[in-house]
Parts: structure tokens; sequence; C-alpha cells
């Protein structure tokens, strides 16, 4: 592994600035990471996807070749697109995977993956635990196998995404059922959030074994695509949402702090019907990093610039999503760049670029 010191001193200006977004230290302009077209999964890899069969899945359904084309797309644009991050590689976003090796019914169709909740008592996840002989944690190494193969050292292979405590709960149990429970039996709910941390830790550990270095660091994830010079991993609490800010910090914030300090760096995500979370979490030491994704049914980007401001005195920012012109501009005049990431949806190079060229002025 390069020390900080040594990447500091390697001349590669993509390297020092992900550092310095992650330092939070002063920089001329924020970083900026690109995606490409869509943040559906079956939109992203319609290749892959289109080999799929409708109805229920299991692991040995799925072929992790025939995505190959779909990531080959993927990195060949972002050969062209002029952002500060490498493009990174990870098994298919479309699978539930913690709640797939939990246990839950995953099912295709052409529109959407998802899983079913199939505990109907919290006593059915007595004696369930962590395995690496799962057939869903052997399709995910699979996959990281795969496209280490075919990455041949030309880009990053790092972690997906594996949901969360709060998430898998809810997966479980049904959204409903899950607020029922924390006023019931809190006590089950407490010990079905450890068991989901520790599948979560335990998978991400399988996918960390294989994943590829790059440029002396690693990467996770391909959504906002941060590069860090150690292990990373991401997080998120999209089912926060249905929580009290109570019963997050008693039930679900010791196991995504405990997912957190799991790895070197982790990348927390959130959506803005859970941002009550971000002021929380900005306080864990084992969260990394804050990403907040920008819903297409509101608030904009521009709306939330107080929230930004907030998280972003103690932590590093990710704002990722479709960013109007107006919310660049809006961004860039009334947050500080440093610690700042953006990391808008392009449709082609040529936004990107102009998006580039605003920050460039902006320094």
């Amino acid at each position: 592994m390069v020390k900080e010191a040594e990447l500091r001193q390697s001349g590669k200006d993509w390297q020092q600035r992900n550092l310095a977004f992650l330092n939070r230290e002063e920089v001329d302009r924020p970083l900026l990471a690109c995606t490409w077209g869509s943040y559906f999964p079956l939109e992203m890899f319609p290749t892959g996807a289109a080999s799929l069969p409708q109805g229920y899945l299991r692991p040995e359904m799925i072929n992790v070749e025939a995505f190959l084309p779909d990531y080959e797309r993927y990195y060949q644009f972002h050969q062209e697109a002029p952002d500060d991050v490498p493009w990174v590689a990870a098994p298919f976003i479309g699978i539930p995977w913690t709640e797939a090796i939990l246990g839950c019914p995953i099912a295709a169709s052409a529109e959407t993956i998802w899983s079913e909740p199939f505990v109907t008592d919290w006593g059915q996840l007595e004696g369930i635990h962590y395995s690496p002989e799962n057939p869903w944690v052997q399709k995910l190494r699979e996959f990281m196998t795969v496209l280490g193969q075919h990455s041949a050292g030309r880009y990053p292979v790092g972690t997906t995404l594996m949901r969360g405590p709060a998430d898998i709960l809810a997966a479980l149990r049904g959204h409903t059922n899950l607020a029922l429970d924390l006023y019931d039996c809190p006590d089950r709910v407490e010990r079905a959030a450890r068991l989901a941390a520790d599948v979560f830790i335990g998978s991400t550990r399988a996918q960390l074994e294989l994943a590829t270095g790059f440029g002396g660091g690693y990467c996770s994830g391909y959504i906002f695509r941060l590069w860090s010079p150690q292990e990373c991993a991401w997080n998120q609490a999209d089912a926060a949402a249905f929580l009290s800010p109570r019963f997050y910090k008693q039930l679900i914030l010791p196991q995504d702090a405990r997912v957190a300090g799991a790895v070197p760096y982790c990348f927390f995500h959130l959506h803005p019907p859970a941002l009550y979370a971000s002021d929380i979490l900005a306080d864990v030491p084992e969260v990394s990093v804050i990403e907040v994704n920008i819903d297409h049914s509101g608030p904009t980007a521009t709306d939330l610039i107080p929230v930004f401001a907030r998280i972003q005195r103690k932590k590093p920012l990710v704002v990722w999503g479709r960013l109007r012109d107006e919310d660049v501009d809006n961004l860039l005049q009334s947050l500080s760049p440093r610690g700042l990431c953006l990391a808008p949806i392009v449709d082609t190079v040529e936004e990107a670029a102009g998006i580039k060229r605003k920050l460039e002025v902006r320094a």
C-alpha cells in the first residue's frame, strides 16, 4: 500500500485532489465525479439486465459475463469524461445482495428487481448468520473475480451497494411491520440490526479480498465513485425516512457505526427524507463522507444548501444526481470548495466538460 505522503509526492493531480477532499483541505475548486446517463440499475446495465430471467431469481441464474459489455461502455465513456476520480466497477447494483444473503426472495421484471419480506416473526432469524459459503456471497465473489479479469488493470474493482442495517430490516419485515416492531419488540429489532450489520460486514470483507487497487488506493461503488488511500465501502440508511430520530439513534446508529468502522473509509449515502440523520452521522468518527442524493421528486440541490453547509462543517460532502445549471451555480457560490464533491449525472462528455469549466472558473 502506498502511503499518503508518497501519494502527495507522486505528482498525480487526481490523487492529490481526492486526498484533499477526504481531509477537507483548502482547495481551488470542488472535486468532480460524473455518472453517465442514469442511476436506475436496469437502464445502466441494459445488456446484462436483458440476460436475467423474469420472476424469482437464484444466484445460478445470473450470468456475470453477460454484464461485461455494459461495464466496458461505462469504462470507455469515462476515459473521455473530464472528472477527477477513476471509473470503478462493482458487482451489479441492481441485485439486493444483503437481503438475498439473509434469505429474502429476489424477483425481477422488465422494469426493476426487488426483494420480498419473508420474516413473519423475528424469531425466524434465530440461527441465521453470515457464511462465506452462502450462494449469493459466492456470486458476489464471482462478480468481483470476473470484473478483475476484465479490467486487466485498466480500472479498479470495488465493493457494491449493500444497502444498510435500516434498509435491510425494512426489507426483511416490510416497512409497516417494522414500524410497529419499533414499539412492540425493540429488543428484537436491535438484535436483527446487529445481524444485518454482521452480514453487511462479512459480505464487504468477501468483496474486499478480491478488490483491485488503483493508484495506490481503492475505490467503492460506481455511483459517486470515490477514491481513498485505503480500503473503502459505502453504507446507506434510506429507511431512516420511516424512523424517528430517537429510534434511529437507539436501534440503528450503533450498527451503522459498526459497519463504518469495519473499513478505513466509509462513505454514507442519504436521501432528503432521511436528512435528519446527516446531523447525527456528522458526529460519528467512523463515517468518512456523507453523500446526499438529489431525488427526482425534490427538493432541489439549491433548496438543500443550508443542510449541505451544516454537513460541510464536519464532514466531506458529495452532492449526487441530476444537477440543473442553476444548482451548480448556486452550490459554487454558496458552499466552500473545501470538502465538496459535485457528482452530477450527465448524458454526454460535453455536458461533463461544461460543468468542469464552471468549476475551473470558480477556481
